[in-house]
This record gives C-alpha cells, structure tokens and sequence, in this order.
C-alpha cells in the first residue's frame, strides 16, 4: 500500500514554485499585458485608504526583475467587479489604462473610461471612452493594438436604457479625437470577459445567438472585425454564466472556452488550420468553474482553469496543448478560493514561459508563477 502511494505522489505532476510580486499588503484585479520588448506589465487594484484605491502596474523582463510600480490614478469613486479588471497596456502608438467608475451614484451600472500617456509615468485626464452615458453596464473591455493606432472593444448594455434590452459588443479607436463607435455584434453576452491575442488581430467573446445560444464568436483584423460564431456547443443557458473565451497565439491562433452543455467542459481548437475542427476536451466533469486562460508555451500553448474540489476551495491547473493538439498531464498550480471574490486567474506569455498571476485570501493579496516549457 505505501509502495503504491508513493507511486502516486511520483506519477503526480507537480506544484509551481511561486514568482514574487512587487506587491506589498493587499490588492486585486490583476491583469497581464504584453509590452512591445517583449516584457509584461502587471496592473492592479490597491488600496490606498477605507475609501480611494489606486490602480497601479508595474513591468516585468524576461530576466526576472520588476521595474518599481507606478501609480496610474486613485479615485474614490471607482467600479469593482470581481470579472472585469482594469487594464494597463502599452503598444507602439503609446499607452492605455482603461478601468470602470459607477455610471450613476448607488447604481449598479458602470461607465467605461481611459487614460493615456506617452511614456508610462504621466497619464491624461479620464475620459469616458463611449458616447452613451445611460445608467447601464459598460465594460469587459479588451485592447486592439494595431501598427498605428489602438482600438478598445466593449460589452456595452446601452440597449437596456432603450427598447432592445441586449448587450452589444463595440469598439472605437483610441485617438484625439476618439474614432467613431462601431457595433461589432448586436447582441452578446452581458458579462463574460471578451479576449484578444496580444498583438490585437483577433477578438474572441461569448455571444447570445438565436434564444439564448451561449456559444463562442471571434472577429479577425483582416477580415475587418466581421463578428462570425466559431463554437457549436449549442449551450442554451438563460442567463449569463460569466465566462469568457481566452485566446492565444504561436504559430496559430488558440481558443480556449468553458461550456456546461450537459458535462461540463474546457475545450480548445486550433482556428483556422492544422486540426480538424472538432476541439480537444482539457478538462471535463463536475466541479469545473472555468475562468479559462491561454498564452503561447513553447512550440503550443497552456491552458488554464479553476475546479472546485472542496466545499469553498479551488485549484487552478493547466495543461498543455501541442501544436499537433496533443495534450499533456494535467497539473495543479495552486489552491485557492472557489468563490467568485477569488476573481479571474491571469495568464500570459513571456520569452517562452508562462506567468499566470491570480489572488486569494481575505483581504486579497496576489500571488503568481511562472512556468517554463521544460517544468
């Protein structure tokens, strides 16, 4: 018996070391973003007192090190919701910090709104980033950088203020003056996350088609941001389930994205080429929570997920997918709450490896790893 069990714990794969973080004391709402050299920005909520939190980032090179964090903004009056973090990207037309204030004072709606700097350190003034100032849901944003300019899209619930009561999906590009909106999907999901590879070429959301089809749908720069279903899951669910697609790309563009059609799932499919387009299953069964993540590893990809093992306890793992979509062991990273203030894990590539940074505890601290093809 003990012969048998120590095979177990052999054969098990095992747990990441922990990447520190230049995070002291409590924080949240992380997000990762790839920067132009080829290093990370880590941006987060802190608090700086009962009332105002600063949304602060910090980078992070290939080497290992962390440059000092730098504070974006502080604000008393800002929006926070456990699925839609705030963004601080950078790209070759300059920088963007996005993140959401209340639409109304006691509202439950929240306006989008954006900054920008020219080097990281001093930010304009926030601006809303949409026209529409109704008292409704505005955010799930995700940016398109492109060779000369930026472009955000969003889930916006303007249609709830009027007569259609559906959420779309719009962008607009980022420029003094801003570009004018344009309406990508008439009629999405209202709160699952929306994703983009990192170089903005590919936007990936979670649509509401027909009734209250939950499938997957993407728009390619190339072929000008034309909205076309990718999934077909055919998960009829009324009501939102709060979980985005996740995108990834090398050598191919990854989708990976959870459903509860009958067995719950995570699956992925290469778009475009290579495989059949029947996707490869990562994970199945009860207990998966989903908040997928993807980011390029290697010559693949890894794919993340949470799964409730216990009564309010979690574990994020992963798993790797080949070029070829073969798949490897299925690993545990971490243990962490199973509750939804434990937010969404985020994941991204960096020289090879694989940073994925997630919080836990109460009051929330952030914690990270950072994976190497080889471990």
């Amino acid at each position: 018996m003990r012969l048998l069990l120590l095979l177990l714990l052999l054969a098990a794969p095992a747990s990441a070391a922990e990447l520190s973080l230049p995070v002291e004391g409590p924080a949240s709402s992380a997000r990762l973003t790839s920067a132009p050299d080829g290093s990370l920005l880590l941006s987060w909520m802190e608090p700086v007192n009962k009332r105002v939190q600063a949304l602060r980032y910090a980078r992070l090179s290939p080497d290992g090190s962390w440059s000092k964090p730098v504070t974006v903004r502080r604000g008393p009056t800002w929006f926070q919701t456990w699925a839609d973090a705030p963004t601080v990207a950078q790209n070759g037309a300059g920088w963007v910090a996005l993140w959401l204030v209340p639409a109304a004072k006691d509202s439950h709606g929240s306006h989008l709104v954006y900054s920008t700097s020219e080097a990281g350190a001093t930010w304009s003034k926030p601006a809303v980033l949409h026209d529409d100032r109704s008292d409704t849901e505005h955010g799930f944003a995700s940016v398109l950088p492109g060779p000369f300019r930026v472009d955000v899209a969003w889930l916006d619930g303007r249609g709830y203020a009027g007569e259609s009561k559906q959420t779309q999906l719009i962008a607009r590009q980022i420029a003094a003056p801003l570009g004018p909106e344009r309406v990508l999907d008439e009629r999405t999901c209202d709160c699952c996350p929306t994703a983009a590879t990192p170089d903005g070429s590919v936007l990936a959301w979670r649509d509401r088609i027909g009734g209250e089809i939950r499938d997957i749908s993407l728009a390619v720069r190339e072929e000008g941001y034309s909205a076309r279903r990718v999934t077909h899951d055919e998960w009829d669910f009324a009501g939102c389930p709060v979980n985005g697609p996740a995108i990834a790309n090398n050598q191919g563009d990854l989708l990976a994205w959870f459903t509860a059609d009958g067995t719950p799932s995570v699956q992925a499919v290469l778009l475009g080429q290579g495989w059949p387009r029947e996707p490869v299953r990562i994970a199945e069964g009860a207990g998966l929570l989903g908040r997928v993540g993807a980011a390029a590893w290697g010559e693949g990809w890894l794919v993340t997920w949470v799964q409730e093992v216990a009564e309010g306890r979690a574990e994020l793992r992963a798993r790797s997918v080949s070029l070829s979509g073969d798949l490897g062991e299925t690993r545990v990273l971490a243990e962490l709450p199973a509750a939804r203030s434990a937010g969404f894990p985020s994941v991204a590539n960096l020289d090879g490896d694989v940073v994925i940074v997630w919080q836990d505890g109460e009051p929330t601290t952030l914690r990270a790893t950072r994976l190497g093809p080889s471990e």
